[in-house]
């Protein structure tokens, strides 16, 4: 169900285009078993998160480098993506930066702005859409949720107005006890 997007569009299409304008019983019955099947694809559609798994949890990641160690710990709130991230530095030791952002969870990867009346609302997706700011105007993130569980995340970039320099942008995340 990768293109589940795509193909409900075209069924829909196809099913206006059989259904409209008196066509004939044949065409209604073929528009009318499209219907009942775009309607199956909607009710099996089963989305990666809900604010609720994500809410009270926090994973972790680290990552080594030259001279550096990092260490990303990710938590939520229902309305709030924290993300706090150290640095240690065997030149200069250790720098700790915090990041917190409204989100809220969306089936759509590229949304056409951040939905601020979604915030904080119990809802499902498979993307995290996180609010950020770029340039001095409010924009946003997108990430992936490619698995999810209380011992484990998995993330991937879907979309940023942000360059970014090498990586692929995916992380594992592990639960912290």
């Amino acid at each position: 169900m990768k293109h589940t997007k795509q193909t409900i569009i075209l069924l829909l299409a196809a099913a206006l285009a059989c259904g409209c304008g008196g066509q004939s019983d044949e065409n209604k019955a073929v528009a009318k078993d499209i219907a009942a099947y775009v309607d199956g694809l909607k009710r099996g559609y089963k989305p990666m998160a809900s604010t609720a798994m994500l809410t009270g949890r926090t994973w972790t990641s680290t990552s080594s480098g030259y001279l550096t160690e990092m260490t990303e710990d990710i938590s939520f709130t229902d309305s709030t993506y924290i993300k706090r991230t150290t640095y240690n530095r065997t030149d200069r030791g250790t720098s700790v930066y915090c990041d917190t952002s409204r989100y809220y969870l969306s089936i759509a990867r590229k949304p056409e702005k951040f939905e601020y009346a979604k915030v904080g609302k119990q809802n499902n997706g498979d993307y995290i859409i996180k609010e950020t700011t770029y340039k001095g105007k409010k924009t946003f993130v997108s990430l992936k949720i490619l698995f999810v569980s209380p011992a484990r995340l998995e993330l991937d970039m879907a979309y940023s107005p942000i360059p970014t320099i090498g990586g692929t942008g995916k992380r594992t995340y592990v639960s912290v006890k």
